[in-house]
């Protein structure tokens, strides 16, 4: 035991002047300037832990050589942005699938991609968003890391002559893959105002991302272009958008016969980015659903603020508004409420029942239940989640 601390010291001792002449040995060597930056970084490795560097990297020059030109000349080299000093997606929303963009706002989430490189990691340069057609609304596109930092703003690509390509230089080594590492990245588009030239009723569709970058090791290039094994979603600019349609009603209810009985009752809220903007209902068709022989006859739309009725047309499976006037469908100021009456029969009333439902919702290709207009576009789809709003249910 004595001897362990006796030698203790002199262990200690000479690691410490292996290292002063490791250092002076790394100083005094005449090398090369590191030729790239891989070689650079493998060269301040080596230096750090006291071993003999292959070349000089620019940046650890020899004291000597520091000490007379920090006084004459500032540094050019710039610190890499660092994650933590990038911004954050302020937008909570994850799903993606097709509905409205509204003028003069960030888009919901327009699609995603992942970047994977077998053999080395890789230091993303640039980012570019091609759209399947070209699209005066979109001002530009938001490009996050998947944790939600924000990358880069892709603007118009110049170099493009289709005005379908926008292109986010990236900082660098913001967005650095380890080898064999996936990240993922997602895309939101910045819309413009309508009186910033946006329009509504333009289709924005991502065709393909294409990510370029430099080998870390290699210095090489790399370009990869996502794949999809289904299309990018369709999204459509509009000026407003309805954002709720609920049964306004009980769940269940007893089914009674005779006139002028209430079948339904719908609440419909939208949202609007422009003040001369409209949110009009426009059609609503109902799918009817009945057994033990309920039938309805008779039926007319009205709602809380007006008192006339508005006739509906009915047949076996469906009843259809058609039509519907401002006074009754607008919700450009408030949410509206629709409310259903009609005359109920039952062949078997101990065994009937019946339902209203405004289903399907549709798509930017398939027409729904609900129509509706922005004040300059009627659409014939709604984007909400599920595809049926069920009202009440009236039975024995």
């Amino acid at each position: 035991m004595g001897c362990v601390k006796f030698l203790l010291p002199i262990i200690i001792v000479g690691a410490l002047l292996a290292s002063q002449i490791a250092s002076a040995q790394v100083s005094s060597s005449p090398l090369n300037l590191c030729a790239n930056r891989a070689l650079e970084r493998r060269a301040l490795r080596l230096i750090r832990v006291h071993r003999m560097a292959t070349c000089q990297p620019k940046t650890a020059m020899s004291s000597s050589s520091v000490s007379s030109s920090a006084s004459s000349q500032p540094t050019s080299r710039t610190s890499p942005t660092k994650p933590s000093q990038l911004s954050l997606d302020p937008l909570s929303d994850t799903d993606i699938h097709s509905q409205f963009l509204l003028l003069g706002e960030v888009s919901p989430i327009l699609g995603a991609a992942s970047i994977f490189l077998e053999e080395e990691p890789l230091s993303v340069t640039s980012i570019s968003i091609n759209i399947t057609a070209e699209v005066s609304t979109v001002q530009s596109f938001l490009v996050y890391d998947d944790q939600r930092h924000l990358l880069g703003n892709a603007n118009l690509d110049p170099s493009m002559s289709t005005n379908r390509s926008y292109k986010a230089y990236i900082s660098n080594d913001a967005f650095v893959i380890d080898k064999r590492e996936q990240r993922n990245f997602y895309v939101r588009a910045r819309l413009n105002a309508r009186d910033a030239g946006g329009q509504s009723n333009q289709v924005v569709q991502i065709a393909n991302i294409v990510v370029k970058g430099t080998g870390v090791w290699s210095s090489q290039s790399y370009t990869k272009v996502s794949t999809q094994t289904s299309s990018y979603p369709v999204f459509v600019t509009s000026r407003s958008t309805i954002v709720s349609v609920k049964n306004a009603g009980q769940a269940s209810a007893s089914l009674v016969t005779g006139s002028n009985r209430e079948i339904g009752r719908f609440r419909f809220i939208g949202r609007r980015t422009d003040s001369s903007a409209h949110i009009d209902l426009t059609d609503l068709t109902f799918e009817l659903q009945q057994t033990g022989g309920a039938a309805l006859t008779n039926v007319f739309l009205v709602t809380p603020s007006v008192t006339e009725r508005l006739p509906c047309t009915v047949n076996s499976s469906q009843i259809t508004c058609s039509s519907i006037p401002d006074a009754y469908g607008s919700l450009t100021d408030e949410p509206r409420t629709i409310i259903l009456y009609g005359d109920v029969t039952a062949i078997g009333p101990q065994h009937a029942s019946l339902r209203l439902s405004l289903s399907p919702a549709g798509t930017s290709d398939t027409a729904g239940a609900i129509s509706w207009s922005d004040g300059s576009t009627t659409f014939t789809w709604v984007a909400l989640d599920g595809t049926a709003v069920d009202g009440t249910l009236y039975q024995y």
